[in-house]
């Protein structure tokens, strides 16, 4: 027969294990309190509301310094791109559309500047918001990469607009034979100092096709080039050394004053 728990010690105990069971509920709630309020998803309206504003992205994208971005509550939105060339920076521009739909940021970009039609034309991108706090989110794209953003009160000093180049001259590139028959192919992306006529003063390679006999080629060529006049003092010209040729796209290059 089991002694008998004196009385005291009995109450003790029975407060401990109150309490202890006390303890555990609370905790128990507590999770799922915590739980269900993670799990509650924002809004579209909720999510538009918090992207209002101006934001600045991570210099995550190899060439830029600096990437921002502004979500206006009447729908439109403007996102600049800055560059350093030759430790002098320069910017771009898109303007757009945005909306929030199924919790997703959809951006229509309208218009660039400079424009260009080859490698700047009209398209929507769709991103998943996740809001992290502390104005700041995550944007995460169909193809699996993110931009993580960060809410900022005001625009930093910017530098002039890049404006579209217009070549009065401008001979492609002859297609060095010994490349040719070894099949090398590359693009490269040139920089060209120009006088105040529009002719070319010097080239140089920011980016290398990987062969130095087609570099030579671009640099060749475009020391021919002759560009209209009007105040700008550097071109950025794309060279692409294909089997099927050789093809220049004006990205916009020309960097204005």
């Amino acid at each position: 027969m089991s002694p008998a728990i004196p009385a005291h010690i009995y109450g003790k105990r029975r407060t401990f294990v109150a309490t202890t069971l006390s303890v555990s509920i609370l905790s128990v709630l507590c999770s799922l309190v915590l739980h269900v309020t993670a799990a509650t998803p924002k809004t579209d309206a909720e999510l538009a509301q918090a992207l209002i504003g101006l934001w600045e992205l991570q210099p995550t994208v190899k060439g830029f310094s600096k990437r921002l971005i502004t979500f206006n509550a009447d729908g439109t939105s403007k996102a600049i791109r800055i560059t350093n060339s030759r430790d002098s920076p320069r910017r771009t521009e898109s303007d757009g559309k945005w909306r929030v739909t199924n919790g997703k940021l959809i951006r229509q970009v309208i218009r660039f500047t400079p424009a260009n039609h080859d490698t700047h034309s009209p398209r929507t991108i769709s991103a998943r918001i996740e809001l992290t706090g502390n104005g700041n989110a995550k944007l995460r794209y169909e193809d699996g990469s993110a931009d993580e953003i960060h809410k900022i009160n005001q625009l930093p000093s910017l530098p002039p607009l890049i404006t579209k180049p217009a070549t009065i001259y401008a001979p492609l590139p002859e297609y060095p034979l010994a490349a040719r028959q070894r099949r090398w192919t590359g693009e490269a992306l040139f920089e060209c100092d120009l006088r105040p006529d529009g002719t070319v003063t010097s080239v140089g390679v920011i980016q290398s096709t990987g062969h130095n006999i087609l570099d030579q080629a671009g640099i060749s060529a475009l020391q021919r080039w002759k560009f209209k006049s009007g105040g700008s003092n550097v071109v950025r010209v794309p060279l692409r050394f294909t089997m099927g040729g050789v093809r220049h796209r004006m990205s916009g290059a020309v960097i204005s004053d």
